[in-house]
């Protein structure tokens, strides 16, 4: 499985924080970011069809997408694959095919699920970390914008639940001892 959650928008801050590299280029970091947060009904990540490819096929459409799997399969591996003529004309018709396969038609995009929406303000977050998150083990505060070690992900329970129950320095941080992923520094 992957993670459900993928940005829907990101409103940037109107003022870049540094510049970067040889060419100027110039970081805007992000004040708001939606992240949309797919709710796994039918098992998978993409429930809410984000890509567009979970539409109902009728007939004639299911006998097309089985015949493209059997070419596919023959001729996008050897001893067709990746000079062969055959090969090459068939890409053309893969393409045109998907293309034919997502024609437009009227759907909510998932990005305008708003019910599926969590909103995530990093000053905020930067700021409830830096009044009342503590150390678990030497039990001090952490500076403003730290990145502390965490055991969330191994922790039981949906992980909207599990919240930041355990955080660490990474001095104080035993990988082998509380088996923990550091993040960087920011």
């Amino acid at each position: 499985m992957y993670d459900p959650m993928t940005v829907a928008f990101e409103i940037k801050m109107p003022w870049p924080r540094k510049t970067t590299g040889m060419n100027g280029y110039k970081y805007y970091p992000p004040l708001v970011t939606i992240w949309h947060v797919d709710p796994e009904r039918r098992g998978d990540d993409d429930s809410c069809d984000w890509w567009g490819s979970h539409r109902k096929l009728n007939a004639k459409e299911k006998a097309i997408v089985e015949q493209m799997w059997v070419m596919e399969s023959t001729l996008d591996n050897r001893p067709f694959y990746p000079d062969h003529r055959a090969h090459k004309d068939f890409q053309e018709l893969k393409r045109l095919v998907r293309e034919w396969q997502r024609r437009p038609r009227f759907r909510w995009r998932p990005r305008w699920h708003f019910w599926h929406w969590k909103i995530q303000i990093p000053v905020v977050q930067d700021l409830k970390r830096w009044l009342w998150s503590r150390c678990k083990k030497c039990g001090k505060g952490f500076p403003w914008g730290y990145a502390p070690c965490s055991d969330s992900w191994n922790a039981p329970g949906p992980r909207w639940f599990r919240g930041e129950r355990d955080v660490y320095h990474h001095n104080c941080a035993d990988p082998k001892d509380y088996g923990i992923a550091c993040e960087s520094k920011q």
